[in-house]
């Protein structure tokens, strides 16, 4: 407050008044502001997410979309395998009965039908890798094209599953004349295989000699059209490629062991121990959840720090895929922080534009309750140098026509009363004055006595043609007028007699 005293009345006012305003200006634009831009920063945050979503499920879509087109198709290859692998099965079991039927006729031993029938199997390939096997049903390789003479009971395929006791179990049970068919994954290292591949097989039991008769092949080896599915699998990864997330993100696929099956980049390449910049090893953790969302810090090459990455990723079934749509934060929330500094900077504008405003109008108010005050102060001064008839303006019921009503009122008492001091003072004087004037009559009336009955004696002692008596008779009436004024002076300093008349009261009541 002392500091404010230090300044006029209208610059206090701008003093206490614009810090207030500035405050509540600031603080409720600061609020608007923050709750928009967050609202708008949720909004798109929301509507980006939304297109993570979409755009992973749109990637679902493609992939089933092929997976169940190429599926017929396989189902409609696997068939047709199934019948051809079913006919040269059948072709191996009427070479082995007409062998068999030499030796019941005598032409040949049964050592030698075994032999002949096993020699031309082993001659016959299936496809590009596939072959003709027989075993007995203990598991025994009767005739095979690398393991012959091995006992293969135990052998298990890629998912475990021990499908040659399954077959030596099924082979001697199943009706005659029927064949069975089997599919398995299995990883031929001989061939130079990197992943397991469908292997199947049609086999059928010949009891005379009790061998299980089996048929082989790689699915794969035996499509007609694989170049048309190879092709079509490349437009599919291609198409899923070139999908861009923001300005760097991507969608890409990996397989159960972390494989990259489908990266714009590094495709073909293991990810599983891939780790991002606080070391977590994000690939195991989203090929263990499968399906949901993962946030991590990235650095990419030419990257002076790491950036936030946010990825969305969904697990497709039918092929055992992870599928993830990724992209950087900053890219991600481009359009939310845009929206955030054009709603800061509007909220900062209004600021501005309400804060002139305010000052505008706390001036103008400053000068509506200064201006009679200064007119007052110019009223007082006036007051002050003697001017006791000068007014304030007292229009208005504020405080200030209150003020200015009681002022006129005082400098009116005050009038008055310099009046009545006027008056008194007079009065006094005139006191002064009658006693004076009758202390000077009496001192001057006994002189002025003395000379005028002198002056008489003198004017009766000369005669009438005496020159003198001219003198004495002008010294007689001076003294008489010089009397008078002293008369007239006691008269006018004396308070005046009643005079004394009769009245008729009743038509004075």
């Amino acid at each position: 407050m002392n500091f404010l005293r230090k300044f006029k009345l209208r610059n206090q006012l701008l003093l206490m008044l614009l810090p207030l305003l500035l405050g509540a200006v600031l603080i409720t634009g600061g609020i608007v502001g923050t709750v928009s831009s967050r609202l708008a920063f949720q909004g798109v945050t929301a509507a980006s997410r939304a297109d993570l979503e979409h755009m992973a499920a749109f990637t679902l879509d493609l992939l089933n979309s092929h997976y169940q087109q190429f599926d017929v198709y396989r189902e409609d290859k696997k068939e047709t395998v199934r019948r051809d692998l079913s006919t040269l099965v059948n072709l191996a079991y009427r070479l082995a009965e007409e062998k068999d039927q030499e030796f019941a006729e005598g032409r040949i031993s049964l050592e030698t039908a075994k032999k002949e029938t096993a020699a031309a199997l082993r001659a016959f390939a299936v496809g590009q890798t596939g072959y003709f096997y027989v075993m007995n049903p203990e598991g025994d390789l009767l005739v095979h094209i690398a393991q012959e003479g091995r006992n293969i009971i135990d052998s298990k395929d890629e998912d475990g599953h021990y499908f040659i006791r399954e077959m030596t179990h099924n082979a001697p049970a199943a009706a005659t004349g029927e064949v069975l068919y089997t599919e398995y994954p299995w990883r031929n290292e001989a061939l130079g295989d990197e992943f397991p591949r469908r292997k199947a097989v049609a086999y059928r039991y010949f009891k005379p000699w009790r061998w299980i008769i089996a048929s082989s092949s790689y699915l794969d080896e035996t499509y007609e059209d694989t170049a048309f599915e190879e092709r079509s699998y490349a437009e599919l990864k291609a198409r899923i490629e070139a999908k861009r997330v923001g300005e760097t993100g991507y969608i890409y696929a990996l397989d159960a062991g972390g494989n990259a099956v489908i990266h714009p980049f590094r495709e073909g390449e293991n990810l599983l121990d891939e780790k991002d910049r606080d070391g977590r090893y994000f690939i195991r953790e989203m090929l263990k959840n499968r399906s949901g969302w993962i946030r991590y810090p990235w650095m990419n090459a030419g990257d002076e720090v790491p950036r936030m990455k946010i990825v969305r990723y969904e697990f497709f079934e039918p092929l055992g895929w992870v599928v993830a749509v990724g992209s950087y934060e900053n890219e991600f929330f481009h359009d939310a922080n845009l929206i955030k500094e054009k709603v800061l900077g509007f909220m900062g504008l209004v600021v501005a534009g309400v804060l002139l405003v305010a000052l505008a109008l706390i001036y103008l108010l400053s000068k509506v309750y200064t201006r009679p005050i200064t007119r007052m102060t110019e009223v007082i001064r006036r007051v002050r140098g003697g001017s006791l008839t000068d007014r304030m303006e007292a229009g208005g019921g504020d405080e200030l026509a209150e003020l200015a009503s009681a002022y006129n009122d005082m400098t009116e008492a005050i009038r008055q009363n310099r009046e009545m001091e006027s008056k008194l003072a007079q009065q006094g004087k005139m006191a002064s004055l009658g006693v004076l004037s009758a202390g000077v009559a009496h001192e001057i009336n006994n002189p002025l006595g003395v000379i005028l009955g002198y002056a008489g004696y003198l004017e009766r002692k000369l005669p009438p043609d005496d020159v003198n008596l001219r003198y004495v008779q002008e010294i007689k009436r001076e003294t008489k007028r010089s009397k008078k004024i002293v008369q007239d002076l006691l008269s006018y300093a004396r308070a005046p007699r009643p005079a004394y008349e009769k009245v008729d009261t009743s038509g004075l009541l």
